[in-house]
């Protein structure tokens, strides 16, 4: 979807386009943030089209990640979430695998099982605090992070691994509800990939750090995994990352 979004970006469109999505891949959380469900899994197409036409529209915020080294600075475009730590680190031992052996990926169930047995993999390792490896800022203001820290998640929509909502409900009224509308991000941290299994389990909540308009991370040792939108790598370099509002994509919600 994400690459979808960034070709309407390249045409002038006087009025673009309200984009519905059709979920064919393994999460599907964009699909889900908008009631499009979790899988298409090859119903008539007719039915899905009528829903179109009656669905509403929103807009969508869509996050411009800018990561400067010592040499260059890349950007890329978030729509669903980023995050570093133990998650990214499982979802890239899913992302090598996949790459080298691509006939063992070939269904929605096995890609989750793989993901299962990277996150098993994660557990049994050592996890250094990402508080020994990161500062961390909102709106210019420092955020200070536990020492049990193993993951951060950065999240625009309410659906993360395949259903799964992170930020829910603040009954202490700390924090704003989560909209994929409101030009804010959430910031949720984890203790490891064992949590994250019982997060993902709807067991728990992961803790709420920190919730903004930008967000600025600076990388204090190398070697740390990443992931946007599920594209993850390894940063072997000391980083500084920027997350900035970059546009609104025009939707729509399954009524």
């Amino acid at each position: 979807m994400g690459w979808l979004l960034s070709e309407i970006d390249k045409v002038t469109f006087k009025v673009k386009p309200p984009v519905a999505v059709l979920p064919l891949g393994t999460g599907n959380d964009l699909a889900r943030s908008l009631n499009w469900g979790g899988g298409y899994e090859g119903e008539p197409l007719i039915p899905f089209l009528k829903l179109v036409e009656n669905a509403k529209p929103l807009t969508l915020d869509r996050w411009q990640v800018v990561i400067t080294r010592e040499r260059e600075t890349i950007s890329k475009v978030m729509n669903n979430y980023f995050s570093l730590g133990s998650d990214a680190e499982v979802a890239l031992g899913f992302h090598t695998k996949r790459e080298a052996s691509p006939e063992m990926f070939t269904s929605r169930f096995a890609n989750k099982l793989w993901y299962v047995w990277y996150g098993s993999k994660t557990i049994v390792k050592s996890e250094t605090s990402l508080s020994q490896l990161i500062e961390l800022e909102m709106d210019g203001n420092r955020v200070n992070l536990s020492d049990s820290l193993a993951g951060l998640i950065v999240l625009n929509l309410n659906s993360y691994a395949a259903g799964n909502d992170l930020w829910g409900k603040d009954p202490t009224g700390t924090f704003k509800p989560q909209s994929v509308s409101d030009g804010l991000l959430e910031v949720v941290a984890i203790s490891g990939a064992l949590e994250m299994g019982t997060i993902t389990g709807g067991l728990k909540k992961p803790q709420k750090i920190a919730q903004g308009k930008s967000l600025k991370i600076v990388f204090l040792k190398r070697n740390i995994p990443i992931q946007v939108d599920g594209e993850p790598w390894k940063e072997e370099q000391q980083v500084m990352i920027r997350i900035n509002l970059l546009n609104q994509a025009n939707m729509l919600m399954k009524t």
